[in-house]
Parts: C-alpha cells; sequence; structure tokens
C-alpha cells in the first residue's frame, strides 16, 4: 500500500498510513519515511535524521538507490531485515518513487539540497508531440536526440503498455481507477519504468515516460531495444516515426502476455481482488450479454417501478426451466435502489416484505438471482472492461446493471449462464406485463420472448394476497 500511494503522490494519505504504525522500524518503511520527510520539507534536520535512522536499519539498501548496484530481474522468495535480501525487495518496490522525487537519490547519497519547485514548463530535455495522427514524428531537442542516438542497442523487446487497474480506489469523495504505465523487457521479465496516475494519462507522458525509461531504466544501464510491443489505439502509434530515427522499431498487437503477468503480481502485491465478470461463467458468450445488456437498458429505459405503487410478487414460470417459479420484485419505488430481484421462495420473500425477517435472517436464508443498476465503479471492473471493449449497450452514466446471484449465506457470484437467460426474459417481458396487468389484477399472462438462444415461452401473474 506505501507503494501505492507514493507512486500516485498521495504524501497525506501516506503520512496517515506511518502515523498508524509508528512503531514499524523495518528499511521497508524506515527509508520511505525519510523520503516522505524529504519530499514535505527538503533536506531539513528532521528529514536527515529519519535518513539515519533508515541506513541503520539497512545500510544495502543506499547501495540500490544510488546505481552502485544493479536490482535483479528476480526478487528474493524471502528477505531477512537487515540484510541485502531486504534491500533487493525494498529497491524493487520503492526505486520508483526516489526516483521520481527531484533530487531524493542525490540527497540520500549525502548531497545537501532541499526539493526544487515543480517546473513551469516542459524540459528542454525532452521530447514533446507535435500531434497525435499515427506515424506523426515527434520534435525533439536535438541533445536529447543525440543522447538516445549514442546508447548501445541490444538484441531485446520491450513491451509497453497504458491500462486501468482491475479495482477502484477511494481518492477524496470519489471513486477512481488508478492508470498504470509500464515498460518491461520480455527476456527476464524485467520493469523498466512505470508510472502509476489516477487518471488517463495523455499521449504525451505515454511518450515521457518511455524517453525516461531509455535513459534512466529502474534495473541495469541505458539502452535501446530492438523493439518495442504495444497495444493498439492508446497513442503509442504516434511515436513510430521518432523511434524509428532511433533504430527501434513498433510492434502493434493485441496481446502483451508479459504485461498481464505483471498486473497480476501488481495486484496481488496490493491487495486488489479481482471480482469474477460474466464472462468468466462457463458457457456464457460476449453475444450473450450483449442481448442481456440491451434488455436491462430497455429495462431502465421503461422505468417499470414508477408504474408500481407498492411492492408485489410477481410469479414467473418459463418452458424452458423446470425449477421454477420465481418471484420477481421490481425495484425502485422509493427512488434508492434500482432493479429486479428474482427470489426463489415465496415464503421467506412474504416474510421479508411483512417485515417478520430480520436481516440476519434474509443474509442467512434467501437465494436470488438480482440485477441492480449504478455507476461504472458499482459493477464488476472485468464487466466494465467488457462492456467498452465489445460495446455493450447501457442507457446511462447511472444505468450500469450488476448481475450477481446471492446463496445461502453472505456468498455472492456471477449467475450462471441459464440464470442470465432468465433473467434477460424477465428484464424483457416484465415492464410490458406491468402495462396490461395492474397490481391486484391475478390474470396470468403468457408472453413469448425471443432471445439470442432462442424462443422462450413466460407466464406471470401477480400474486395476492
Amino acid at each position: 500500500m506505501a507503494e501505492f500511494l507514493l507512486n500516485l503522490d498521495r504524501d497525506e494519505e501516506l503520512g496517515r498510513l506511518f502515523e498508524q504504525y509508528s512503531e514499524e522500524g523495518s528499511a521497508l518503511w524506515s527509508y520511505t519515511r525519510a523520503l516522505l520527510a524529504f519530499r514535505r520539507q527538503g533536506d531539513t534536520a528532521e528529514s536527515r535524521r529519519l535518513l539515519k535512522m533508515a541506513k541503520g536499519a539497512n545500510r544495502h539498501v543506499l547501495e540500490y538507490l544510488l546505481g552502485r548496484k544493479l536490482v535483479p530481474g528476480r526478487q528474493p522468495d524471502y528477505y531477512t531485515p537487515g540484510k541485502e535480501s531486504e534491500a533487493i525487495v525494498y529497491a524493487g518496490q520503492f526505486l520508483l518513487g526516489w526516483k521520481s522525487t527531484p533530487g531524493a537519490v542525490a540527497w540520500a547519497g549525502g548531497q545537501r539540497q532541499s526539493v526544487p519547485p515543480p517546473p513551469t514548463s516542459p524540459s528542454p530535455l525532452s521530447l514533446s508531440p507535435q500531434g497525435s495522427r499515427p506515424n506523426e514524428r515527434y520534435e525533439s531537442d536535438g541533445q536529447l536526440l543525440k543522447l538516445l542516438k549514442s546508447l548501445p542497442t541490444r538484441q531485446t523487446v520491450w513491451e509497453a503498455d497504458c491500462r486501468p487497474m482491475p479495482s477502484w480506489i477511494q481518492e477524496g469523495d470519489q471513486e477512481v481507477r488508478p492508470w498504470w504505465i509500464v515498460i518491461a523487457e520480455e527476456k527476464h521479465g524485467t520493469v523498466l519504468g512505470q508510472e502509476i496516475r489516477s487518471d488517463p494519462p495523455p499521449v504525451a507522458l505515454l511518450w515521457d515516460t518511455l524517453v525516461r525509461t531509455l535513459q534512466f531504466p529502474l534495473v541495469g544501464k541505458p539502452y535501446r531495444p530492438m523493439e518495442i510491443y504495444v497495444r493498439p489505439g492508446l497513442g503509442w502509434e504516434s511515436f513510430e516515426g521518432s523511434l524509428d530515427e532511433l533504430g527501434i522499431r513498433l510492434v502493434t498487437t493485441d496481446h502483451l502476455d508479459l504485461v498481464d503477468f505483471l498486473q497480476s503480481e501488481l495486484t496481488q502485491h496490493l491487495s486488489l481482488q479481482r471480482e469474477l465478470g460474466l464472462l468468466d461463467v462457463s458457457g456464457v458468450t460476449p453475444k450473450q450479454l450483449a442481448s442481456l445488456y440491451e434488455s436491462a437498458a430497455l429495462y431502465f429505459q421503461e422505468a417499470p417501478w414508477r408504474k408500481l405503487g407498492y411492492e408485489v410478487p410477481i410469479q414467473i414460470a418459463c418452458n424452458k426451466f423446470r425449477s421454477g417459479p420465481w418471484y420477481g420484485i421490481v425495484m425502485g419505488q422509493m427512488g434508492q435502489t434500482l432493479g429486479l430481484t428474482l427470489y426463489e421462495n415465496l415464503e421467506l420473500l412474504q416474510r421479508l416484505l411483512e417485515g417478520e425477517l430480520s436481516e440476519e435472517e434474509n443474509l442467512r436464508f434467501t437465494v436470488a438471482t438480482t440485477v441492480i443498476f449504478g455507476g461504472p465503479s458499482e459493477i464488476p471492473v472485468a464487466d466494465l472492461d467488457a462492456a467498452e471493449r465489445h460495446g455493450w449497450k447501457v442507457a446511462g452514466p447511472d444505468a450500469y446493471p450488476w448481475f450477481f446471484h446471492k446463496e445461502r449465506g453472505m456468498t455472492t457470484h456471477p449467475p450462471l449462464a441459464w440464470q442470465l437467460e432468465l433473467m434477460e426474459a424477465c428484464l424483457r417481458t416484465i415492464p410490458d406485463f406491468i402495462q396490461r396487468r395492474g397490481q391486484d389484477d391475478p390474470t396470468q399472462e403468457v408472453m413469448p420472448v425471443t432471445l439470442a438462444s432462442g424462443t422462450l415461452e413466460m407466464t406471470l401473474a401477480w400474486i395476492i394476497d
């Protein structure tokens, strides 16, 4: 978590984290605590005191911070406090934070200075975009271009990517998905450059990260790779002309296996749990989900809850599925949670509606399949990414559908393929059923509905005491 907050420049939260664990004296905390003091105060008696304590905790860390030793491509399986193994682990996690803080590495090496003010204009030793059209050349400072051309070339391949992390985090009063720019070397699986930020990075930042990695890789000495593999459509293609001038071939591909692996490792390290998405369910296809999302969007636009005065169960049967009937509750009359729930036990549902079932009993005993509408941060990231990738229909920014199935107890998971099919049939028929039958009319309505899987026959009726 400390590494994550440091790379996002969330110094206030990092400081609060240190306050919570004020007794922690390991090198992993001591060096970062000293770095935070330098970022806040510059070269002061307090920051020097913390740095001295950190050096006392592990003298080996400084060797890696100052570049006297290179961080191995493979991290040790375990480490011993105060030993070199701990220093390797620390440098692998926090070296970027030190290098990204102006003057910090030199300060750690003994140079007395303060943090310089942030630049008000682009550094002269940077390449700035002229535009963003594919294959467009980037204008470069002659001195920097000459420097990059002088770097040795190695017969190696890099992967470069920019992607959102598979989880949301709280930033102030809103949730955000951090974005990760990463550049890695394929042969040894080594991260050479990275950047984490809380909003989608502009193309110029991709280029700056790439140039910084060429000049100051996190591991090893500077060099030029033969090829850089990137995913199309993210802006990397804009650099093809400039990279060609540097003798580096840019290759677009839909698959970056190393970056995928590194992201899974980072996710585990940051304890960001990836929720299963609907495409993880056996037998579920993008075509089926496109139809399901369309039905959810139409249901949301119909807003059947506006036509109801109170919650009454709808008995639902389907000719294809014999395990029913199910009992549908349209949610939204109170203007809070919008959606639809299909319960499996009528007696428990009626007790719940009459207030006879406690919240604990509801969690323990009820079994139901539900769709709830909300913002993009309220559905599994896997579903959000899939919806954007496949172009599934969503009714609006507050109408992303979250489909889940609740078992007895508090266990929830994505619905099975047949449960999603049943839910889609209900989403398509219930608004029309409500239009035809008032809540005081128990007459059964037989309604055929055509889905991606074929035509189903649904039988719906209000349950009236």
